[in-house]
């Protein structure tokens, strides 16, 4: 039983880890790969960071220049539309207005006199 119990408390200081970082975990695991493998990653990765800033930065480029562009020229032109829907629609109450006082003033036949009855 003693035997039993010594293996245990051996088995017990191997697994015993020091404080390690993770970043001296991954310099230990450098050796573990060869380099035939270890290049073709590297080369994989900082092409793929390369391409992810690229992207970034290009593409905050593109935001801007099309949103400061559509608020120069889209939205004074979609306010030009708005204001002409509402011009319209202050001409036809005008209109509609002034064939309301004509048809008062002039009476159902429009100011022409109606022919003579013999």
């Amino acid at each position: 039983m003693s035997q039993e119990i010594a293996k245990i408390e051996e088995i017990d200081e191997d697994e015993v880890f020091e404080d390690e970082t993770y970043l001296e975990r991954l310099v230990a695991l450098e050796g573990a790969f060869p380099s035939a493998i270890k290049y073709p990653i590297a080369k994989t990765y900082s092409a793929t960071a390369w391409v992810a800033g690229g992207l970034l930065t290009y593409g905050s480029k593109f935001m801007w220049y099309a949103t400061t562009s559509s608020m120069f020229l889209v939205i004074p032109y979609s306010l030009l539309g708005i204001l002409d829907a509402d011009g319209e629609a202050q001409l036809k109450q005008v209109q509609a207005q002034q064939d309301q006082e004509a048809l008062l003033l002039n009476g159902p036949t429009g100011g022409v006199p109606a022919p003579p009855t013999n």
